[in-house]
């Protein structure tokens, strides 16, 4: 990984040694790192959600040429952390973390193209009114492969009550509707061993949402990280994102910082807990007595 003494959060860049599934520990970043991090991620949280929505297209077009960069080593060391042996149907599953991640990165380019053009996004299927009076809306299949594929699969939303055709369409992509909106940090807590839950959580927050995001991974699954910071450069660079890492001690740190707006999980109950309630013998104590930090 790249050196973070003198720089936080650069890109990481490909490494030879890496496509061997090998990568070096990665040292938990300090107050000062997180720090630069969220200061950067204030200074450019209203620039990205009211960024043009042609860049932000650009910015998944280089974000897909990125991720596939990296889909080797990712399923590598994926591998190897889960001890998954070669020709396996572990790597089969390993190579379905890649291609729903491309799926995911698609859909979402394929969504501002439809905002672009139309307003709003293009709901592929029916509305229709079940019995009970709640609006369902069929979403898949969404193209001719997925018919082609998935024969006689389809998928509905049912909105909940009250929700009418005239409303749903009303609320679709509405920060892309707002004049001149507030952006936010989302500090993205991420531990999932099925690995497109980062992308999914990433381009959920920043681009569904549009808000700016501070990943840190899990230690269980921080080997990915500097693939991620690969891969997610184009959001990275223009200080969009930033990586950190480390445990229950950088999350209870960051979790209640002034600076975050918003905090999305993937994790198991003990980092929940850290992250809610504080850091060790303290945060156990504030659990107990339902006093966390989060309200």
């Amino acid at each position: 990984m790249a050196d973070r003494s003198s720089t936080a959060f650069q890109p990481a860049s490909l490494d030879s040694n890496r496509s061997t599934g090998t990568m070096d520990p990665i040292s938990p970043s300090s107050t000062r790192e997180m720090d630069i991090a969220l200061d950067t991620l204030q200074g450019s949280k209203d620039r990205w959600i009211n960024l043009d929505l042609g860049r932000k297209i650009n910015i998944l077009d280089q974000l897909m040429v990125d991720f596939n960069a990296v889909a080797d080593e990712w399923v590598a060391v994926s591998m190897q952390a889960k001890g998954i042996p070669k020709n396996s149907f572990g790597e089969g599953e390993e190579w379905f973390n890649i291609a729903i991640s491309n799926r995911l990165i698609r859909l979402y380019k394929g969504a501002l193209l439809d905002i672009q053009k139309h307003g709003k996004p293009t709901i592929p299927g029916p509305m229709t009114t079940n019995p009970n009076g709640q609006l369902s809306v069929q979403v898949f299949p969404q193209t001719n492969i997925d018919r082609l594929l998935l024969r006689g699969t389809t998928c509905q939303i049912i909105m909940e009550p009250g929700i009418t055709p005239k409303k749903l369409v009303q609320d679709q992509a509405s920060i892309y509707q707002q004049v001149d909106p507030a952006g936010k940090i989302t500090l993205v807590l991420g531990a999932g061993n099925t690995s497109f839950l980062i992308p999914g959580d990433i381009l959920a927050k920043s681009i569904n949402e549009g808000h700016v995001i501070l990943f840190k991974p899990n230690p269980i699954n921080e080997y990915l990280g500097p693939l991620v910071e690969y891969a997610f450069r184009s959001l990275i660079e223009p200080g969009y994102m930033r990586v950190a890492y480390g445990g229950a001690e950088q999350g209870s740190y960051l979790s209640p910082h002034p600076l975050v707006d918003d905090l999305h999980m993937t994790v198991s109950h003990r980092p929940f807990e850290a992250s809610v309630g504080g850091a060790r013998a303290e945060g156990a104590q504030r659990i107990a007595a339902a006093d966390p930090l989060l309200k």
